[in-house]
């Protein structure tokens, strides 16, 4: 997903990518969308809430340290949307109110797909329109039995 993307709270199509059924199993794959689904609405709750601090906690630190970087939060303020409200992220807190909040408070998982058996991208199917897309929400990391926003 592009800075400009996640500044502006727009979740970019993916390409449709079939779950290679030889590597994943129907059960772990159950499992697994159960576990994100679950980590998800948690994750929710936090972001409705307004909890950073519940927030962090659910980033990897590599995806923390990313978007804490001056480099960063100067792309994402110059989005269109920030850049018209006058807005400057400044710190990672400022990115969680003004981009995070707006964004992702009512995110629905609809479907995963591997990256690796501790890696997944999350997806909501949008079919409100005469077209189906397929829209990446997340890319989650399984770290010490915990998911975690990778990016």
């Amino acid at each position: 997903m592009t800075e400009q993307a996640v500044a502006e709270g727009i979740i970019e199509p993916e390409p449709e990518k079939p779950i290679d059924s030889g590597q994943v199993s129907q059960e772990m794959y159950d499992t697994t969308l159960a576990e994100v689904r679950f980590f998800i609405d948690n994750l929710n709750r936090t972001i409705s809430g307004r909890n950073y601090s519940n927030w962090r906690e659910a980033l990897s630190d590599e995806y923390f340290e990313q978007i804490s970087s001056p480099e960063f939060l100067a792309t994402a303020s110059d989005s269109p949307l920030l850049h018209s409200k006058n807005i400057t992220l400044k710190s990672p807190n400022d990115y969680f109110v003004n981009v995070v909040v707006p964004s992702r408070t009512h995110s629905r998982v609809d479907e995963i797909e591997f990256e690796a058996a501790n890696r997944v991208k999350a997806y909501y199917v949008d079919t409100r329109n005469a077209e189906t897309r397929r829209l990446r929400l997340y890319e989650l990391v399984k770290i010490d039995d915990k998911w975690k926003i990778a990016n």
